[in-house]
């Protein structure tokens, strides 16, 4: 219990990490869930969109699968309510192993007409993408989706380009159309890839480098993100700082959702939402369900086309099942009828040429993926880096454990496991961070405010 209270600076929880500092009282980023001052304001009278055409390009999509609302998707949804004309660019959806959809299979452009006068147009690439999510394979398809989105025809010229991460692919061929256009490019980064190890992440970063370079501003999600794209030279007056966009997840009670999903209704039910990130460490989860006994069960939540490696890994172990997540509904009953979210990253020391301030943690979508649910979290994370300091700013949604060590997390999960009331005053604490710190509306507001003074100075 008093690893979930307030502490002061110098204090170390029991689980042997030390916590960042708090906010100063009253500075909580959470109780407004307002774009601050000195990043954007709100725009003045109409929105100048109105007789404007824009594109939005992304093609997150193709990789995260079916499971994740693209955020390309969402945000040219938004703009297409207030513009003249939107089109989205993006790739084509996929099947579990990566292979497209039926419908999709013969040609490499799919026009797809708005189904109705608020919604956009979208333009679809076929484009190369490897079964298997490995670095290179994801080198492989940002390359062929930026040079197909290079020179796939958009309709109507733009007026404005809006290019989304994650994925440099699409910012790069974001950037080539703005400059055949002469319009300005905006590009929002949710993620950036070059802090990865390996070889394929310096070329993922130097096509970051390269689109970000040439767009005439660069909205990031969090202030670490603000210091990666620094490093990568562009200037401070371009960067601005949004609130992290995060539509509310539907409310489905834990009985309900075991009873639908099939889970034992006494079992004690440990989640892990994304256990082939590329920060995951599965082996140290998998070691700890070992040694939480047989009153705890592990559920590893597969994204598209994870489902195979997984079952692979686990390796038949009877108190961990891998569950296909590949539709929006299973994914939703899964974090519902868990007791318990685990989300994590591998130690490892500190390597030559990373990005300043870029530190392997959780996936930022899917830490606030686990707010939503309304569960508490145990977060395997660097103390200092971005995903513990969310966890700290949402006041108890989580424990923070040391990377690398499974005795570490089991005797956490033990812990919830043992206090029902302390798991529910955690969750309640995720729930109300997602709610005020994450807040959707407040994200859109700062992206209109930027949207039309480009428009403005374009």
């Amino acid at each position: 219990m008093a690893a979930n209270a307030p502490h002061p600076v110098d204090v170390t929880p029991v689980w042997g990490v030390p916590l960042p500092a708090r906010p100063p009282a009253g500075e909580h980023p959470g109780r407004t869930g307002r774009p601050r001052a000195d990043d954007l304001s709100r725009p003045a009278g109409p929105s100048r969109l109105r007789h404007r055409s824009v594109l939005v390009i992304g093609a997150d999509a193709a990789f995260t699968g079916p499971a994740v609302t693209s955020p390309a998707a969402e945000l040219a949804g938004h703009l297409a309510a207030r513009a003249g004309a939107v089109t989205l660019l993006t790739g084509v959806p996929r099947l579990p192993g990566g292979r497209p959809e039926p419908r999709y299979r013969f040609g490499f452009t799919f026009r797809e007409e708005p189904p109705g006068p608020a919604a956009p147009s979208v333009t679809r690439l076929r484009h190369r993408l490897p079964r298997r999510r490995t670095p290179s394979g994801r080198l492989i398809g940002e390359v062929s989706f930026a040079s197909r989105g290079a020179l796939a025809s958009v309709g109507e010229p733009p007026d404005l380009v809006v290019a989304v991460t994650p994925g440099p692919g699409g910012a790069v061929a974001g950037a080539r159309i703005a400059h055949r256009h002469g319009v300005p490019l905006l590009v929002v980064v949710h993620d950036l890839l070059g802090a990865d190890p390996g070889r394929s992440a310096v070329a993922l970063g130097r096509l970051e480098r390269q689109a970000l370079g040439r767009a005439a501003r660069v909205a990031v999600t969090s202030e670490t993100l603000r210091a990666a794209v620094r490093a990568y030279g562009v200037p401070a007056d371009r960067v601005v700082v949004l609130p992290h966009a995060t539509p509310p997840g539907p409310v489905v009670d834990q009985l309900t959702a075991r009873r639908r999903g099939g889970w034992r209704t006494g079992a004690f039910l440990v989640a892990v939402p994304d256990p082939l990130s590329r920060e995951q460490d599965l082996g140290v989860v998998l070691d700890a369900a070992r040694r939480l006994g047989p009153r705890t069960e592990l559920l590893l939540l597969a994204r598209a086309g994870e489902t195979e490696p997984l079952v692979e890994r686990v390796g038949g172990h009877p108190r961990v099942h891998v569950v296909d997540t590949a539709d929006e509904r299973s994914r939703t009953l899964a974090l519902a009828a868990a007791d318990v979210l685990v989300v994590g990253e591998e130690p490892h020391p500190a390597r030559p040429g990373r990005l300043p301030d870029v530190r392997e943690g959780a996936v930022p979508g899917v830490l606030l993926e686990c707010f939503r649910s309304g569960r508490p979290v145990v977060a395997a994370v660097d103390a200092a880096g971005p995903s513990a300091r969310e966890i700290t700013l949402s006041r108890g949604a989580g424990i923070l454990v040391r990377p690398g060590d499974a005795d570490l997390l089991t005797r956490a999960v033990a812990e919830l496991r043992s206090d029902p009331r302390l798991r529910t005053v955690m969750g309640g604490a995720g729930l109300l961070h997602a709610r005020h710190r994450l807040d959707r509306a407040a994200a859109l507001l700062a992206v209109d405010a930027l949207v039309d003074a480009l428009c403005l100075d374009g």
